[in-house]
């Protein structure tokens, strides 16, 4: 990915959702000197929601052809948070584990929250530089976490690994507590908080 050649993307498959015709150019430019090998595009939730259904295993196995998802959070009629949700919900999302990379010029605490709460791996501020957008594609790659479900989530583990949980964190329990669900093709909702 970067300019030295660490890392061979010819093969990654990456969806890009946003509804500029500028950005998407810009972007789909990035990618491609990148080295990505395929770059798809939709100008909006709906076009995404349709292309990812297209992607599913042409031979009926679980998962996705898209490697990658980087969409835009404001987008008509369909918006980012709604096809995050649905990609981590969706009876029809053909990887619930896919990676999301969320971005917007819209960047305060509240909408990176919003994003986070709904399930997204990064967050990326417009106006965004190249070394920007690489950072966070490797931090995808490089550090992917763990995903965890809950009665009110499913998502990547909104803390990061070397993080210092702060003194009111409530999570209590020890590994051998956590229950670790490998499907993709089903999100376990637990009924007692506990069991996560």
């Amino acid at each position: 990915m970067p300019a030295d050649g660490a890392y061979d993307l010819g093969r990654f498959n990456i969806l890009l959702v946003e509804d500029s015709q500028y950005i998407l150019s810009v972007l789909d430019d990035l990618l491609r000197y990148m080295g990505v090998g395929n770059v798809f595009k939709a100008r909006d939730g709906v076009e995404a929601i349709e292309l990812l259904k297209q992607s599913r295993d042409p031979y009926g196995g679980v998962g996705s052809r898209i490697d990658l998802i980087i969409s835009d959070m404001v987008m008509a009629p369909i918006d980012g948070l709604v096809l995050l949700r649905w990609v981590r919900e969706g009876k029809e999302s053909p990887d619930r584990f896919l990676p999301f990379i969320m971005m917007s010029g819209a960047a305060d605490d509240e909408n990176v929250q919003k994003a986070r709460d709904q399930g997204v791996n990064e967050f990326l501020a417009k106006p965004f530089s190249a070394a920007s957008v690489s950072r966070r594609i490797l931090e995808v790659v490089d550090n992917p976490r763990q995903f965890i479900a809950t009665r009110a989530y499913f998502g990547p583990d909104r803390h990061r690994k070397n993080e210092n949980v702060a003194e009111t964190e409530r999570r209590e329990m020890a590994e051998k507590d956590t229950n670790i669900v490998y499907s993709t093709d089903r999100v376990v909702r637990l009924k007692d908080p506990k069991d996560v």
